[in-house]
């Protein structure tokens, strides 16, 4: 659109010509409002069909959120709305415009996060230490007893870890807010391997496994915080990897072979699969949608990408024909990551937005309509309905540690990253360029 410029000065003429001027303004005020209004209608019709490609857009692959050796990052997650990145020595908070939001570094050996509304909650498995942290830094550092497997954190600001026992397999504690004990439960036949609380805190799900026979089994356990009985009790024939609370009284347990819905009234398999077949498992947090990648001769080039909403309904059904490296889903659409590409699908099994670099690609993340992408040079971010091409090569990083114990990451020209040290409280970070770099 023109700018407009106000020309003051010159001699008025009749009155006739005021007259003239004033409806040549009011015409052109009334064409601009004409192609106002046609501009707005296109916008919100383009923004109501994802499908309409306008052009391919090309984008700068050295152009992150965060610059970090993809071998450094153990779990990417939404969080509030933006993002976070845990690496083997820090925990990064990233808005989707790009900036920085904080950093905490940490010197857990095997971190673990889990992420409640504003708060972080950051553990070390096969230790006892954890911490409840926000952007402006850590907010409470706690031990358990026992070593932990592993720990989930609900909204209300409650916490549970599963344990190794100390005269039993294994325990589940619960935590209040507040950080008293609130509940305890200590499994003598089975080892607690995954736990999930319910978002109001006030119901506990674990799934314990052990073998009989040479054969692995796997039974999840449903509690009230307020009683030692469980509320149900169910027995699955393999391992079961992760639950999670889809509703307020409902778990989605995902597994070897296994993918269910259970509450204290009943449960149903939405289906069982052979030990052969191969899957992988994506669950969405904001939807409570659940995208499995199945591979049902063990072929790694021919897979099926289901998508289940939170009631088990099927919302997607699509064939992949290539080798898939990862997958993931929102409440509109599902992405899956080839080597080097990623497509995205609406759930009417179109392809609404690609992705193209000459990098493999490690990880996504899809958070609405946006996708957080794990490449080798950094994390990304990038629209889900847009068709783009990353052309430009990817920065490598090498971390080289000094005799005085001074680590730097240095990409391939050689030039500084990060620099850390070791200090008595941690491992402080001297970030030179660029500002959110992370070895």
């Amino acid at each position: 659109m023109s700018d407009f410029k106000v020309i003051k000065g010159g001699k008025k003429n009749s009155a006739a010509e005021g007259q003239r001027k004033i409806l040549i303004t009011l015409r052109a005020i009334m064409i601009l409002l004409i192609i106002l209004m046609i501009l707005f209608v296109v916008a919100r019709v383009i923004s109501d069909n994802p499908n309409i490609q306008t052009s391919v857009k090309s984008e700068t692959a050295g152009d992150y959120l965060l610059s970090v050796n993809a071998d450094s990052v153990v779990d990417m997650q939404e969080w509030n709305g933006n993002f976070i990145v845990l690496t083997n020595s820090a925990i990064h908070y990233v808005s989707k415009s790009g900036s920085l939001l904080g950093k905490n570094t940490h010197k857990y050996s095997s971190p673990a996060i889990a992420v409640a509304g504003d708060d972080v909650m950051m553990y070390d498995i096969g230790a006892t230490s954890y911490r409840i942290e926000t952007t402006k830094g850590v907010q409470y550092e706690g031990k358990t007893d026992q070593p932990i497997i592993d720990g989930d954190y609900s909204k209300k600001g409650v916490y549970a870890f599963s344990t190794k026992g100390d005269d039993v397999l294994s325990t589940l504690v619960v935590y209040t807010a507040k950080h008293d004990k609130l509940f305890e439960w200590k499994c003598a036949d089975q080892y607690i391997n995954t736990v999930a609380l319910s978002r109001d805190g006030n119901r506990v799900a674990v799934a314990a496994a052990n073998s009989e026979n040479a054969a692995l089994y796997s039974k999840l356990y449903i509690f009230s915080t307020s009683s030692q009985e469980p509320l149900a009790q169910y027995d699955f024939d393999s391992m079961i990897y992760e639950l999670h609370y889809v509703k307020r009284n409902t778990v989605s347990v995902f597994g070897q072979g296994i993918f269910s819905l259970v509450n204290n009234k009943g449960r149903a398999d939405i289906y069982t699969l052979s030990a052969v077949q191969e899957n992988r498992f994506s669950y969405d947090a904001s939807s409570g949608n659940t995208a499995i990648l199945l591979s049902k001769y063990g072929n790694e080039n021919s897979y099926e990408l289901q998508v289940f909403d939170d009631d088990g309904s099927l919302l997607l059904s699509k064939q992949i024909n290539k080798n898939v490296n990862w997958i993931s889903c929102s409440g509109r659409y599902a992405a899956v990551a080839y080597e080097s590409s990623v497509e995205v699908f609406n759930y009417s099994g179109e392809t609404v937005g690609t992705l193209s670099l000459n990098d493999n690609t490690e990880r996504i993340d899809l958070s609405n309509s946006l996708i957080y992408l794990l490449s080798s040079g950094g994390v990304s971010l990038h629209s889900a309905t847009v068709h783009t091409e990353i052309k430009n090569p990817v920065p490598e990083y090498t971390t080289v540690k000094h005799s005085d114990n001074t680590e730097v990451s240095v990409d391939a020209q050689r030039q500084p990253i990060a620099v850390f040290t070791e200090s008595g409280t941690g491992i402080a970070a001297q970030t030179t360029a660029p500002s959110n770099a992370e070895g």
